[in-house]
């Protein structure tokens, strides 16, 4: 079974748009205590795909930073 990792993000209230592209990219988004943040969760592939999206075209997504950052929200089984 893949590892997964739930990884914050901050958003804006009006950003929907977030929704989409989780389901597009089989992460799913999970409410949290703060307004302003959200969890994001799935495996690494999926994970960088989703960021890279919202990252925006033409931009060189730092892939190996990613996959270091992320190493702190794995999910325990």
């Amino acid at each position: 079974m893949a590892t997964l990792y739930k990884v914050p993000l901050e958003v804006d209230q009006n950003e929907l748009g977030h929704f989409a592209i989780a389901e597009r990219h089989n992460t799913y988004i999970e409410a949290s205590h703060d307004p302003q943040k959200v969890w994001v969760i799935g495996t690494q592939d999926h994970l960088a795909d989703f960021f890279r999206e919202i990252d925006g075209p033409g931009q060189s997504f730092p892939i190996t930073e990613f996959v270091e950052f992320i190493k702190d929200y794995k999910v325990e089984a």
